[in-house]
């Protein structure tokens, strides 16, 4: 389940460039590819109640959020 996490985070960098041209409101590629490895990794918190993944896939998150972020100032400051 873990190299199943690495995989799907992985792809989701690969795929970043794809949503250059959306808009600031819209979906970006790959973002509910960071959802499913979230929840891989916080199923597997609940089985070896290890901490650590449950820090990494809160860090995954935060990831996408500061991705998502960078993006829409990208395109604002495009536009301006």
């Amino acid at each position: 389940m873990e190299t199943r996490a690495v995989k799907m985070t992985q792809m989701y960098c690969e795929n970043l460039p794809l949503s250059k041209e959306l808009d600031a409101q819209e979906s970006m590629y790959g973002e509910d590819l960071l959802s499913m490895a979230c929840n891989l990794l916080v199923q597997l918190f609940w089985r070896t109640r290890h901490i650590g993944y449950l820090v990494e896939s809160v860090m995954i998150l935060e990831f996408g959020l500061t991705v998502r972020r960078l993006e829409g100032l990208n395109s604002y400051m495009a536009s301006n």
